[in-house]
Parts: structure tokens; sequence; C-alpha cells
């Protein structure tokens, strides 16, 4: 049963329904009573309209964005401001809610504000003084509709308009941050963004954070793509629009022009972006498959990694870091063992986990280290320097390599890691569920046991 002072979201009428009983109760005692403006909470966590508002984005054009914290007000106790990006899909409902649950799980709500603008085509039914643009166009940072109110709006133009309202001393004080994060389509436009805003992440003294998670294509600084033998060079004629934007910088539109093409390659390198991959990401569900973007790869995942490689080998000192979010196994497995199993099969199993992710950290991380020293040596002019078949053999295993040394060897840190945190925090559970007085003797020995397994699997011990 749902009260006036019960509202979730899976019951958004009792509101309604509440307002009219009251509506009814006043009517007896005064025929006309005055409509009461619902006060918005402070943050405002639902993904409706109590927290929606409008952005002035140009004069007497607005962007419809929801927000924790009205932007128009600001809040002294704000440190930190998140744009969260929707995708293809241009649910800003959906992500406005992830980015509050995402905030809510790291304990930072209340100095955290969250928005989600809303970047409408003609099918969303845009209000006379909202900007619209093409399913595309909007992702490219193109101008809006024509057929739209003037003057017509680059969309990248309108995040400046929300960037700017967080840097207003006025209205938020305390920021701190500001991270701009996209997923999918949202990501394309985030990496587009930090490479031609107008915003330099040092210039005003509060850094800016760009987040870019799986998209479909990425910005190219230069015409070089990855060929067969996993080098970067300028490829064939077969993709005569390859480099155009948004895929690289020749034939940029009106907001990117702004820039030369040395500035833009600049703001790229020096900005503090964020690439988040999927390990697990192999589907080809909305992805861009024309040929200038299968260039960069065949799948998201690919074409991420392979983009950091280009920018490594391109751009010494570049400012992206790749972060590769591993599969649930590492999540799942503590909690079914500790769950069926009980406590002393997943001390084994953390114990187990430990020392084999060790030492395949450091298998990796010599491994990788030999491939890319074994390629540089014969760049030297060994064995028959650049071009000669030991040189095209050391640069497929340099090609495994790189991402054993700088990646797949680190990530074995984090996945021991995340399985023990993960077992500490449902230990209580796992206690309840199985007790511990008969297990603790038990446990210890299993995990010894899983050590002298794992080291005498390996010949070891």
């Amino acid at each position: 049963m749902t009260t006036c002072g019960a509202f979730t979201r899976r019951a958004r009428v009792a509101p309604l329904l509440c307002l009219s009983a009251a509506a009814c109760a006043e009517s007896a005692i005064s025929p006309d009573p005055d409509p009461v403006e619902p006060e918005r909470p402070v943050p405002c966590t639902f993904p409706n309209a109590t927290c929606a508002e409008r952005v002035e984005i140009a004069s007497g054009l607005y962007l419809p964005v929801y927000s924790t914290h009205l932007l128009s007000e600001g809040h002294a106790g704000v440190t930190r401001g998140l744009i969260v990006i929707h995708g293809n899909n241009r649910n800003a409902d959906t992500y406005f809610e992830t980015g509050v649950l995402a905030v809510a799980e790291a304990g930072v709500s209340a100095a955290t504000a969250i928005v989600a603008p809303h970047f409408q085509t003609d099918e969303d039914g845009p209000e006379a003084d909202e900007p619209f643009w093409s399913s595309a166009g909007w992702k490219r940072g193109h101008l809006s509709r024509p057929e739209g109110p003037s003057p017509r709006v680059s969309s990248y133009a309108a995040l400046d308009r929300i960037v700017d309202a967080f840097l207003n001393s006025s209205r938020f004080p305390a920021i701190r941050e500001i991270v701009v994060a996209g997923h999918s389509a949202g990501g394309q436009v985030v990496h587009r963004y930090a490479a031609t805003t107008a915003h330099k992440s040092t210039g005003s003294g509060i850094p800016i954070r760009y987040v870019v998670t799986n998209p479909s294509t990425f910005l190219y600084l230069g015409p070089e793509r990855v060929d067969a033998e996993g080098g970067f060079t300028v490829p064939g004629t077969e993709c005569g629009d390859y480099d155009d934007w948004h895929y690289g910088l020749q034939d940029r539109n009106s907001y990117a022009e702004r820039l030369d093409a040395d500035s833009i390659r600049a703001r790229l390198v020096r900005h503090d972006v964020r690439i988040l991959l999927g390990d697990a990401d192999t589907l080809t569900a909305s992805l861009d498959v024309s040929c200038g973007a299968n260039l960069q790869g065949p799948r998201r995942y690919h074409r991420g990694r392979t983009l950091v490689r280009f920018m490594d080998e391109m751009y010494a000192g570049h400012a992206h870091r790749e972060m590769i979010v591993p599969g649930l196994v590492a999540s799942i497995v503590p909690i079914l063992v500790g769950r069926f199993l009980g406590v002393a099969a997943l001390g084994g199993a953390l114990a187990g986990a430990t020392v084999s992710g060790v030492l395949l950290a450091l298998f990796m991380a010599n491994s990788g280290g030999a491939w890319d020293n074994a390629k540089k040596y014969i760049e030297t002019g060994a064995h028959g320097g650049k071009g000669s078949d030991p040189h095209k053999a050391a640069v497929v295993g340099d090609t495994v390599g790189d991402p054993f040394k700088d990646t797949s060897g680190p990530s074995m840190n984090i996945v021991v890691k995340l399985m023990s945190v993960v077992s500490l925090v449902l230990a209580p559970w796992f206690v309840d569920v199985h007790g511990m007085a008969a297990a603790a003797p038990e446990a210890v020995e299993t995990a010894l046991a899983a050590v002298g397994g794992a080291l005498r699997a390996l010949g070891l011990f």
C-alpha cells in the first residue's frame, strides 16, 4: 500500500492520488486554494520530470537535462561535476539513473552534481525553443537541424555551456573536478569533445577528466591506421573518406574547424582521457561497420586497444589511459564458492587465485618485455633489420607482448584484489549460512593445500 509519504518509482501515480485527495479535503475548508509547487529535493535523484531542468545554450534556446542539483542555482557543497552522455537511444533518464547509482555506490552523492543532457532529434518532440539534431549529427558535434529554432547550435557547444555552469564560482564555489563520461555513442561524443572543447583542462585550474566507454569508433589524430603486420601506415585509396571528421581531422565541421589541426592534436594529447573497454565485448550490435570504421579494427574492444597503441607510438607522453573492465568471473567465483561450498573452500580458492595470479603476472611482464626488446634489437640492424622476415615475426610477437606487459599482466593485480574484496564484503553472509567455528581449521588446511598444489603445478615445488 502506498501512502502520501511513501513515493517510489514503482508507484509514480501515488503522488497524483495524494494531491487529489488533499485537494478534495482542502475544498471543504477553502473553495479556492492556492496551488503549491512540490519542493525539489537536493540532491534530486528521480529520473523523471521532478529532476528535469533546461539549460540555456544560446540566446532563447534551451537544452533539456536531468540534474541532481539545479545548474541555474548551483550548490556550495558540490565538489565534483559529473556529465553523463547517453547512447544512441537518447535515453538520458536511464543514464541519469545509472549516474545516481554509481555515485551512491561510491558514497559521494552529497558532493557530486550529476547532469544528463538530452540531445533530441525531431522524433523526441522537442519544444519550439529546443534545438534538435540528426541521429548522427549530435554525436559528431554538428549544428542543430535547420528546421529547428535559430541560431543553429553545435551539440558540443551545448556541452560547453554545461561545463561553464560548473565553472561558475558564484554557483559552484567548491568545485574541484569535472568528469565528462559517455558510453557507446556517448563515448564517441566524449572522445571528439575532448579534442575540440573550448575548455582547457588546466586553463581554469579545475581538472576535467574525459571517460570514454566502448564507443563504436575513435578520433585519430593522423592518417595512419593499423596494418596487417600490426604497424601503423597510411592505408590505400579504398576508403576515400576514412580520415574525414569524425574518424580523422580532415573536412571538419564548424565546431572543430574553430581550431587548427595542430591545436586539436595538442589538446587530445594533453587532456586526461580514460578509455574503458570490456574484454568480453565481441558483439556487433549498433557497431559502425563502414570502411573508415573497419580500418580501426573489427570490434569495439580491438578498436579501443588499437587507438591506445596508436597514441603510444605516435604521441609519446599522451594522457590517454586504457582501463579494461574484466569479465564477471572474478566477481562471481567468490560468491558461488562461498555460498555453496562454504568458508573453507573459499579460503582455498582465494589462496590459489593469489598464487596463480602473481606467477601469471610475472610471466606476462617478463615475456611481454622480451618480445618488445626482441623487436627493438632487430630494428638496430640485427638479423636483417627492418623489413626482414625476423623483423616481421618480431612485430607479431610485439603485438602480443605489449598488452602482456602493459595491460594483461598488471590486470592480474586487479583480479586478485577484486576477488578478495568481494569475499571480505560478503564474509558475514557466508558465515551466517555455513558457520565459522568448525570451518576455520579446515579453511587453513585447504588454503595451504591449494598453495602447494599451485606451486607443484608450476614446477616450483
